[in-house]
């Protein structure tokens, strides 16, 4: 019953790789990236044995705005 933190989640890959080896774990997802987001929303739905909680957020080590800038077509993002 382990927990597995996906920060820069995409479109969820990992969570599938731990639902297809049908892992117990809590899977928190992190994806600051709109579309990516919208993906990982629709792939976490066929999740099995995952307790999934995911978030459209960027990880930064104060608690404060920042802008992200993407940028898809290279499959890349920051801060």
């Amino acid at each position: 019953n382990h927990t597995v933190i996906d920060i820069g989640a995409n479109l969820g890959e990992l969570g599938l790789y731990f639902s297809i080896l049908q892992k117990n774990i809590n899977y928190l997802a992190f994806e600051p990236s709109r579309p990516e987001f919208k993906a990982l929303e629709l792939n976490a739905r066929n999740f099995y044995n995952i307790n999934a909680k995911i978030y459209n957020l960027a990880c930064w080590n104060k608690s404060e705005n920042k802008n992200f800038y993407e940028a898809a077509d290279h499959a890349d993002g920051s801060l």
